[in-house]
């Protein structure tokens, strides 16, 4: 049985068209938000002064610059920061962002990896320029698994109005978002050693 001529034509026209889409595909895995421009995760690391994973152990009030409230105001947390990539970071930083569009679902006890601006203590950094953890897209999660880290620095800023760093931070919480971090990496590299032995196999 022949197919019909007009069969044949639409599909050669969608087969060109998916040729076309995967030679101008971007491999890089990308990373998007509401009103954020997608960027290669790679390229948000490139453009940082400091990476690392944090969980947010309080938020302070948001911080008027004209007297007022204005999209110019600025909203603070203070993170307790586990892994590094890059950059010196200290234990604890002050990050601040613009109101409203601050740390994507901010509370305390969410970790976040962040592509900070700045020099430790005090960074800034937006909804577009951190990723709540675990990380949703699978590709980025990948890439950032197998990215180098170690502890970080000493020392950082106070909270406001807390005596010590640590003191009245909600630790049921911070260890939560700490765990949840950890076991989102090791999924990763899990995920990438068996699809490693299943190449092996193949081949």
């Amino acid at each position: 049985m022949h197919m019909p001529m007009r069969m044949v034509a639409l599909l050669g026209a969608l087969t060109c068209v998916l040729g076309v889409a995967l030679t101008v595909a971007d491999p890089a895995p990308q990373v998007a938000f509401a009103s954020c421009e997608a960027r290669p995760i790679e390229q948000m690391r490139d453009e940082a002064d400091a990476t690392a994973i944090g969980t947010i152990v309080e938020i302070g009030p948001v911080a008027s610059r004209s007297g007022g409230q204005s999209s110019s105001d600025l909203q603070t947390y203070w993170l307790d920061v586990s892994q590094v990539f890059d950059g010196s970071v200290q234990e604890l930083i002050q990050v601040q962002g613009p109101q409203g569009q601050g740390l994507d679902g901010a509370a305390q006890g969410r970790s976040y990896l962040l592509f900070l601006r700045g020099e430790t203590p005090t960074f800034t950094s937006d909804a577009c320029s951190s990723i709540p953890l675990p990380i949703q897209v699978s590709e980025a999660a990948e890439t950032v698994a197998g990215w180098e880290w170690t502890a970080p620095e000493p020392g950082g800023a106070e909270p406001g109005g807390v005596e010590h760093p640590r003191a009245g931070i909600p630790w049921v919480a911070i260890s939560l978002g700490g765990v949840i971090a950890a076991m989102m990496l090791l999924l990763v590299r899990d995920v990438q050693a068996r699809r490693r032995r299943a190449a092996a196999s193949r081949s």
